[in-house]
């Protein structure tokens, strides 16, 4: 990549670094695709556990309002404030969720 030299100039198109920069990236594409540790069915486990988070974030989303609004009802109020914050908590959960997908929350 540096063909024995020291350092490279970077103000203009070197073809023997580009050479070296692409032949790095086959080898370790070729490292990626037979390395133990990044296979393809843990990637497959990955989505589905993400799709099962999902799922049991959107089912407390639905059901935590609606215990805490019925506690509030019935006058329980221990049990609304516990509804309140379940449902905040999974609420969060689904916004870092999201926030991942696109790559990162603002702000953060």
């Amino acid at each position: 990549m540096f063909v024995g030299r020291r350092s490279i100039t970077l103000n203009e198109y070197d073809k023997d670094f580009a050479i070296g920069w692409n032949r790095l990236g086959g080898e370790l594409k070729d490292w990626l695709h037979g390395s133990p540790h990044w296979d393809e069915a843990g990637r497959k486990r990955q989505g589905l556990a993400r799709l099962i988070a999902a799922i049991a974030v959107l089912a407390g989303g639905v059901l935590g309002p609606a215990v805490t609004v019925g506690a509030l009802y019935s006058e329980l109020s221990a049990q609304a404030w516990s509804s309140f914050l379940m449902t905040m908590a999974a609420l969060a959960f689904l916004w870092s969720l999201l926030a991942g997908r696109r790559g990162g929350a603002k702000g953060a």
